[in-house]
């Protein structure tokens, strides 16, 4: 299940980001620093570091 983050305003302390999807478009300047899968495109596509 996928849920927008702007939606959740109580009881989200405790939540992690587990994917990062449309990676390859994020600007150079945008570090991605936590644990979670790194997608280029949408899930499914091949995942990596940038």
């Amino acid at each position: 299940m996928a849920i927008p983050a702007g939606l959740i305003t109580q009881g989200g302390d405790d939540l992690k980001v587990q994917h990062h999807i449309y990676s390859s478009y994020k600007p150079a300047w945008d570090e991605i620093g936590d644990d979670g899968v790194i997608h280029p495109e949408a899930f499914g596509s091949s995942t990596g570091e940038l």
